[in-house]
């Protein structure tokens, strides 16, 4: 999940605990499972973990079942500000080279943004939204909120602070799952 590490800029720190990186990584990527599986209405769906490429085109994972081979694209977002009424969408990447925010370039079908609890280790609400429309509503609109600057080692990611509530005002939202995910047992509690 490429956010993490672009979030952490986690390529020339040595002091930086990978294991941990890694496993966090890799639990918060089987946890989006269960909720997408709900979203496609498919629990036989199969899963891809995209490479390099398509994740700089914002395609984290391609869903697809036997009778669809093409799928559907997600792009996975994972915000440790639980009790936010906000969604962080990116505009600028990366202010010393100018690079476009994922919110903007995204090639992916829908956009899986997750709320995950750093205490108990779990995504507590998953939204899905529809990323072509997310990404032509922020083009119109994203001046019209103030920009967050993310320090990173170097530059800054520059973001918008948008109200979930918005959101579903825009008829953005698709779906939303508010369920914890019980980890062991891979199971709604």
């Amino acid at each position: 999940m490429k956010f993490w590490r672009e979030k952490m800029n986690l390529k020339n720190n040595n002091n930086f605990d990978w294991e941990k990186c890694k496993s966090f990584e890799e639990n918060t990527l089987k946890q989006f499972y269960e909720p997408i599986k709900v979203y496609v209405g498919d629990f036989d769906a199969n899963f891809e973990i995209l490479g390099k490429k398509e994740q700089f085109e914002g395609k984290d994972i391609r869903v697809y079942s036997n009778d669809d081979m093409q799928g559907v694209f997600f792009e996975l977002k994972c915000d440790t500000h639980v009790h936010s009424p906000n969604f962080f969408f990116e505009d600028i990447s990366n202010n010393q080279t100018n690079t476009l925010g994922w919110t903007l370039k995204s090639k992916a079908d829908i956009l899986a943004y997750g709320f995950y609890d750093t205490k108990r280790k779990q995504l507590l609400k998953v939204y899905f939204l529809y990323m072509q429309a997310l990404i032509n509503w922020f083009e119109i609109h994203y001046h019209e909120y103030e920009p967050k600057y993310i320090k990173n080692h170097g530059y800054y990611t520059i973001g918008r602070a948008i109200p979930i509530e918005l959101m579903w005002d825009e008829n953005l939202i698709d779906f939303v799952i508010e369920k914890a995910l019980d980890i062991e047992n891979n199971l709604f509690v």
